[in-house]
């Protein structure tokens, strides 16, 4: 009997969850939009239905419950993850909250409990997901890393965003190849259209999902069919300048390895099967092409078989031999089958330099002398001084057989050479031995103390290479006895492989120019027809408003001044730029404080909201310029905005009092603040920092970053009439 009553009960308990299911709004019919609807649609339906059924302009008894299910329809249709939920199941599980990670925000007494679709339930984490994450790319970052480091590791990155449903299955896979492009040296990143929409224009693609590959600068976009690490692999690989790896045979083997007196760099051979060097190895020809020539060998090519008998390598063995300054013994090698790439990386990155590498540039004496200034840990370098034509002679190919074995030594030293010809200002400064035999160079030995400065002493007789046991012997004594004197200043060693000014200029020309034109195709290429319409209009006016000027018909306007602020005025408004940002450079954000009380609050304009970000000193340049970003189109779209900030090193009392709660300064930071002084109530913004974020023990910027994301959504949200109002009495005065 008991059994049976028990059933019943799981019956009954099943079939109220059905009904309750059944019961629960159909966000479609809701919005009134169908089930392939895309985000625009939605969201101007949305806009429409929101602005029919708001409780302020609609007195229909209905109408509050009516603008609470439209906006519960519109949170599920622009959530992804809800809405992929509700297209498979017929509804959401509001049980299921992946934003629950453990809320510590102040706000939480603000939150709406109807469920509304934009009521901003304020977590620590705050939303946006990925736009959060160190994966994230921004302008700031595009600019700053991305495309400087492409010269010598390529970028791929993923173009989403949080509106984009086709980019649901990219994204479930990104991680995982991602992960795996890593390992073979390709750095990746996302992008959100929908916030970075900035760093589209550097990019020159528009269209999302999309996967743009960044080298030299340079972006392009992937059209595979399919995405996985190996595929992506090959299209960089492909994007990688032609001539980083040479085809070494029997013919031209001399001639590539003779190349490490011109380029001061040892070469690197790879013996393979393959007749085209793999995707792996052109990746790590990029990345060290700087520092080392490449070539390759194919093991079964008749062409190479006297190469490939002198280096004793198999026909099924691949192998990577690493040679410097003497061309027929290899210096280090390895047999690369199911070798890790990072081990190849690592192997390369400890035999980048030859055994006596010329001096070219600032960079690579510091690489090869580096900085000690204790002597219990000092590092020597020694450097042979010679001619140009005095290369290679017996004397350097003596000093480079004695670097070639530095075991042994009291010391840690390095060897290189100085060409006097080509470093005539650092040599003067270095000046002569006073005691140098007939027939010997000049050996300088260095202890850099300093970025600039060193000690250095010259070698009592300087280098025989007649004997150059006699000559280490004698280095090996003189090592043990030296004594230094005071540091010195040194002059910069010239970069010798500089390029010429004018040649770097036209070549960033050429560059910007190619871009700009790649650029222009995927706008006409990937836009749709209206896109290509409006561009092309855009066009027309320009050359049309630029030939009536060029005949005199029109005159351009020259803007007026801007109007300067005198006074009172004047001292009381500090107005913060950020200089280096055309797009937000002009958009003010006033202080708020006891002499602009009675402007921003009491005089306040009717219509106007005036949005109040709360900053300490430590803070306020870096959520300045967060600030900027998220509200730049609300700011130039909305005449009925003004920013501010308020100083919570001062007038943290002040927020506490119209929120009627105590918080910490810690706790209000990066908050912002809606206020609507004539109407009597504001809405609250809680920053991503929460009550645990702890500023004051963190360093730099990093601790900050990410604090606004989502503001963007919220003024949206603010200026809809969907926000939450904290209606106040009598706002408290502000005194210092």
């Amino acid at each position: 009997m008991m059994k049976k009553f028990s059933i019943l009960i799981l019956i009954f308990a099943a079939f109220t969850n059905i009904l309750g299911v059944l019961a629960s709004i159909d966000p479609y019919a809701t919005l009134g939009v169908g089930r392939s609807a895309t985000v625009k649609q939605i969201k101007k339906s949305y806009k429409q239905l929101a602005r029919e059924w708001h409780p302020d302009k609609n007195h229909d008894p209905e109408a509050g419950d009516r603008f609470i299910e439209i906006q519960r329809a519109y949170e599920i249709l622009s959530d992804k993850e809800k809405r992929s939920q509700f297209d498979r199941y017929g509804h959401v599980d509001d049980n299921e909250n992946h934003h629950q990670r453990g809320n510590t925000n102040m706000f939480r007494g603000f939150q709406s409990q109807g469920g509304g679709g934009y009521s901003f339930k304020f977590s620590s984490r705050g939303g946006g997901g990925q736009r959060s994450h160190h994966s994230r790319v921004t302008l700031r970052k595009l600019e700053g890393e991305i495309f400087p480091g492409s010269y010598s590791k390529p970028f791929v990155l993923l173009l989403t965003g949080d509106w984009c449903f086709s980019c649901i299955r990219v994204e479930g896979i990104w991680d995982q190849v991602s992960a795996e492009l890593e390992k073979s040296g390709i750095g990746s990143g996302k992008v959100n259209a929908d916030y970075d929409y900035n760093v589209l224009g550097h990019l020159g693609v528009y269209s999302k999902p999309s996967i743009v590959a960044v080298v030299q600068e340079t972006a392009y976009k992937y059209e595979g069919n399919e995405v996985s690490a190996e595929n992506i692999k090959n299209f960089v690989a492909s994007l990688l300048p032609t001539d980083l790896i040479t085809r070494v045979t029997d013919a031209n083997r001399h001639q590539f390895l003779s190349r490490f007196l011109a380029t001061n760099k040892p070469s690197v051979l790879l013996f393979t099967r393959r007749s085209t060097p793999s995707a792996l190895y052109k990746l790590l020809a990029f990345k060290f092409s700087e520092r080392m020539n490449f070539g390759f060998v194919q093991t079964t090519d008749s062409a190479s078989k006297q190469t490939i008998n002198d280096f004793d390598v198999q026909h099924n063995q691949r192998e990577m031999l690493i040679c410097k300054e003497k061309l027929e013994i290899p210096a280090e090698d390895m047999e690369i089958n199911n070798v890790e790439a990072e081990e190849l990386s690592r192997f390369l990155s400890e035999n980048q330099h030859l055994f006596a590498p010329r001096l070219t540039s600032q960079t690579l004496y510091e690489q090869l002398c580096p900085e000690s200034t204790y002597s219990h840990s000092k590092s020597y370098c020694i450097i042979l001084c010679l001619k140009e034509e005095q290369l290679l002679g017996h004397a350097h190919m003596s000093f480079i057989e004695v670097a070639m074995t530095t075991d042994n030594l009291p010391v840690k030293v390095k060897f290189a050479y100085l060409a006097e010809e080509r470093q005539p200002e650092f040599v003067q400064k270095l000046g002569r031995p006073n005691s140098l035999a007939e027939g010997s160079l000049p050996v300088l030995i260095l202890w850099r103390a300093g970025t600039r400065r060193a000690h250095w002493k010259w070698l009592p007789g300087g280098w025989h290479g007649d004997d150059p046991h006699g000559d280490r012997t004698l280095l090996v004594h003189h090592l043990a006895s030296i004594q230094w004197g005071k540091a010195k200043e040194l002059p910069e060693l010239i970069d010798e492989f500089a390029p010429n000014f004018f040649v770097g200029l036209c070549q960033s020309g050429v560059r910007k120019v190619r871009n700009g034109f790649r650029s222009l195709w995927n706008i006409i290429a990937q836009g749709s027809l209206n896109e290509v319409s409006l561009f092309l209009l855009v066009v027309l006016i320009y050359l049309g408003c630029a030939l009536l000027m060029f005949l005199g018909i029109i005159a351009p306007n020259k803007p007026d001044a801007p109007e300067r602020p005198s006074g009172k005025e004047s001292r009381n408004h500090k107005t913060a730029y950020r200089e280096d940002d055309d797009i937000t450079s002009r958009i003010p954000i006033t202080s708020l404080n006891s002499t602009t009380y009675d402007t921003h609050i009491r005089n306040l304009p009717k219509s106007q909201i005036l949005l109040v970000l709360l900053v300490t000193e430590e803070t306020r340049e870096e959520l300045f310029i967060q600030l900027k970003e998220e509200v730049y189109h609300h700011i130039i779209n909305s005449p009925v905005l003004s920013l501010a900030h308020l100083n919570l090193d001062k007038y943290s009392n002040w927020c506490n009092k119209i929120l009627n709660k105590t918080n910490s300064k810690n706790a209000l930071l990066g908050a912002v603040l809606a206020i609507r002084p004539s109407k009597h109530y504001f809405s609250v913004f809680g920053s991503n920092l929460g009550e645990s974020h702890d500023f004051f023990d963190s360093s730099g910027e990093d601790g900050l970053a990410g604090a606004l994301d989502g503001l963007d959504m919220w003024i949206a949200r603010l200026l809809d009439g969907g926000l939450e109002k904290i209606e106040v009495e009598q706002w408290p005065e502000l005194e210092d």
